[in-house]
């Protein structure tokens, strides 16, 4: 099994990119991006999805692959970019995964992406926790007091 999380934090390593989280992937300082970066990594993601539309289009397996793992790429160095470590990103995986498990399916509709059902919420369904994990991240990373209160009154969250 490939370690995608692992092996882009060796490509970032390897080239300078930024890792704010410090000398090791298992630390986390999340951090927001500066708004050039922000927009750049965006635009990477949007031309790999471009990419794929176009692979689909086309019914070319081969750069759909391409183009659905350079998306992956992308998409966990903007994490990494955002300073958040390995297990923080385990941890925010489990719960959008627990959320997304809670879903039940129905059959009266077609879903998302042509699918044959489409997942409905449940009552009682509860969507992903983040903010609370976040949060809990940010008071073990020892952010300074000033940018913590600007992450928790930007993210709507209780001051600790």
């Amino acid at each position: 099994m490939f370690d995608a999380y692992n092996d882009v934090w060796e490509f970032h390593e390897e080239y300078g990119l930024p890792t704010p989280n410090g000398d090791s992937p298992l630390d986390s300082n999340p951090t927001m991006l500066e708004r050039e970066t922000a927009l750049a990594r965006v635009g990477a993601l949007q031309e790999e999805l471009t990419e794929l539309t176009f692979a689909l289009q086309a019914g070319s397996l081969h750069e759909a692959a391409d183009a659905v793992l350079d998306l992956i790429y992308f998409a966990i160095g903007t994490l990494i970019q955002l300073g958040f470590g390995r297990p923080l990103v385990d941890d925010l995986w489990r719960e959008i995964q627990r959320s997304n498990m809670e879903k039940e399916a129905s059959y009266e509709a077609h879903g998302r992406g042509g699918t044959p059902i489409r997942l409905v919420k449940p009552e009682g369904w509860t969507p992903p926790r983040l903010a609370g994990i976040l949060q809990e991240a940010l008071e073990k990373a020892a952010v300074k007091d000033d940018e913590m209160d600007k992450i928790t009154e930007r993210e709507g969250l209780p001051h600790a």
